[in-house]
């Protein structure tokens, strides 16, 4: 006897892949959120994905505005193991962990 499921009926492949890139993309922000910046190479291993990948991720991050990439030479926090030319490092903007921003908050009234 088959079930009728009209959600699954109308399930197409780009669904899956759509559901896929989306689990990435949540497991990336939750990554980024915790750490409030990251080396791409750290993330990637992380994620489990090569580094393209983690990248293009990246990219699409970036252009909703939650993240940026800091400048060619930005040195990871308390590590200085790999040459500065290397290392690209990627920043969360929304939602930053507090212990990460190092700014002082201004309140204007």
């Amino acid at each position: 006897m088959k079930v009728c499921n009209t959600e699954m009926d109308d399930f197409t492949p780009q669904d899956a892949v759509s559901r896929f890139n989306q689990s990435f993309l949540n497991k990336l922000r939750d990554y980024l959120q915790r750490h409030g910046q990251s080396p791409l190479r750290e993330t990637a291993i992380w994620m489990g994905l090569e580094e393209d990948a983690t990248r293009q991720l990246l990219a699409f991050l970036i252009k909703k505005g939650e993240v940026e990439k800091l400048p060619q030479g930005t040195l990871c926090e308390g590590c200085s193991a790999c040459p500065p030319q290397t290392i690209e490092i990627y920043r969360w903007l929304g939602d930053q962990p507090t212990r990460q921003q190092g700014i002082p908050l201004r309140l204007s009234r």
